[in-house]
């Protein structure tokens, strides 16, 4: 590669926005996804770089210093929150602007992001939900048979999700079969157990649910400017949310 870096500025740019998708992806704020793009452009000599991006598209167009335009629009699908694929990416962007690299071991640094970062697997998301749902459920007030009650109802909760995730099921129906499930479980084990009452248990589990992370970056993307796609996650979490509550009044309904 000569010193020119965007003497093939269709590449270049598709290489940029696979980054920006990874990142968007991953759960990166918009604002992050674009300043990173437009450091990157900068650093491989393009003159300008103009990026817009919401929740689920990014729009590039670069201009190279001997006045060509070149301009892609990526569509990005939803995915998990993975915040060790952003950290990642943020460390190769400065790499990139301190020492730019040839377009081919940009893009397969980039692919060894996406394809080499560590997962959690299925048995500490269950410890975690476990604990998460133990605690939450003595903090609203719950006693120890809820406490252990919460925690078993937790594992068929994140059993119900997984199984989801493997149907692909859209998300806000997954949270509400979800919910609907975890629901009819706890009424079901309450309705045996004197001691447990239903109302700490069901708000333990509920919050393994609610969508806290993207509500938090939707509204820091309504501070920073980013209004359109700060209120697209806003909008999306309000979803999920209605998707919980009607999960559980359904299921309480059944029961009456």
């Amino acid at each position: 590669m000569s010193n020119n870096y965007n003497t093939d500025g269709d590449r270049m740019i598709d290489c940029f926005l696979n980054l920006g998708e990874l990142m968007l992806r991953a759960g990166a704020e918009v604002n992050r996804v674009e300043d990173t793009i437009r450091r990157i452009g900068h650093a491989y000599e393009f003159e300008r770089v103009e990026i817009f991006t919401i929740n689920n598209m990014i729009s590039l167009t670069v201009i190279s210093n001997d006045g060509r335009v070149y301009t892609q629009t990526r569509r990005v699908s939803v995915a998990a929150v993975d915040l060790e694929k952003v950290a990642r990416a943020n460390e190769l962007s400065r790499q990139i602007c301190a020492h730019p690299v040839p377009l081919e071991e940009f893009k397969a640094r980039i692919a060894d992001i996406a394809e080499n970062t560590r997962h959690y697997g299925k048995r500490m998301r269950y410890i975690a939900s476990v604990v998460s749902a133990t605690a939450f459920t003595v903090f609203f007030g719950g006693n120890w048979v809820e406490a252990l009650i919460s925690g078993a109802v937790s594992i068929i909760l994140v059993t119900c999700m997984l199984f989801s995730d493997r149907l692909k099921i859209r998300p806000i129906i997954a949270i509400l079969v979800s919910a609907f499930v975890m629901t009819m479980c706890v009424q079901g084990v309450t309705h045996f157990v004197e001691a447990a009452t239903m109302d700490s248990i069901i708000m333990g589990n509920i919050m393994l649910l609610i969508p806290g992370l993207a509500l938090t970056t939707s509204i820091r993307d309504v501070i920073t400017g980013d209004t359109v796609a700060g209120l697209m996650g806003i909008c999306d979490a309000l979803l999920k949310a209605f998707a919980i509550a009607v999960g559980c009044v359904s299921a309480m309904l059944i029961f009456k």
